[in-house]
């Protein structure tokens, strides 16, 4: 994508994803106080609600990382293979954070075992998973309803404590249009003909001029949308917090 384009989605998009994941983190952050691993944390963008912990511990996945070309070794405290096996004695974190990962764990129900086996008794789980929403990255594998993500829980020997949407129909509607626009000059390279780009590069411009009015539309819904936790057939993501019983 061209750096002024980029420049000016960045300046008038609104990030509906970002803000409800956001506010959800705020509102759950108090529940940990003590040493806390974040599973797939990437370059740590929420590791700021976290300061107060005695230690945050982020873990990355060497083969997403080296499949999609990032470089986050600064941000990485212990490498993993894959999260369904963590290196981490038994009963020995007070939380885990697990934020936009699941679909790319080869072994989702491993996981949540592991997860309670690194846990103290009365440890928490916070996690957030995409639902209705595009892939977005080579390792993205998965989507998982709220009744099969409870049922990973319990089975693991979890408590349920919270299940949440991310806002309902209206949020859902909005996050795809931004994710559509965005995906625009990748799917002007690959159109087949000329007519095809030509088409979709006046679908863009149009959408280009159109998103001041397009993300204010999109705060609007936010403001309405973002105390609707319920709505778990039509969601982008879906939340879930657990303990594990004493």
């Amino acid at each position: 994508m061209l750096k002024w384009v980029e420049k000016y989605i960045h300046l008038f998009e609104f990030a509906i994803h970002g803000n409800m994941m956001r506010e959800k983190i705020k509102r759950y952050q108090s529940n940990f106080k003590d040493n806390v691993l974040d599973v797939g944390a990437g370059d740590q963008p929420y590791r700021k609600f976290f300061k107060f912990l005695s230690k945050y511990i982020a873990t990355n996945t060497k083969t997403h990382y080296k499949n999609n070309h990032y470089e986050v070794d600064q941000f990485t405290d212990v490498w993993i293979e894959d999260a369904s096996s963590l290196p981490f004695e038994s009963n020995s974190l007070e939380g885990v954070l697990c934020f936009q990962v699941l679909s790319i764990i080869q072994n989702p129900e491993l996981f949540f075992k592991e997860a309670e086996r690194i846990l103290v008794p009365g440890g928490r789980m916070l996690l957030t998973t995409d639902f209705l929403y595009p892939t977005w990255s080579k390792s993205d594998k998965a989507r998982y309803s709220i009744q099969q993500l409870e049922r990973f829980t319990k089975e693991a020997g979890f408590k349920v404590l919270k299940t949440e949407s991310f806002g309902g129909y209206k949020s859902l509607m909005f996050s795809l249009l931004t994710r559509r626009g965005r995906s625009y000059p990748e799917r002007i390279k690959s159109a087949p003909t000329l007519f095809g780009k030509i088409f979709k590069i006046l679908v863009f411009f149009i959408y280009l001029v159109f998103l001041p009015i397009i993300s204010l539309s999109g705060y609007i819904i936010y403001q309405f949308d973002k105390k609707n936790n319920n709505d778990f057939d039509f969601t982008f993501n879906l939340l879930l917090f657990a303990e594990k019983p004493l």
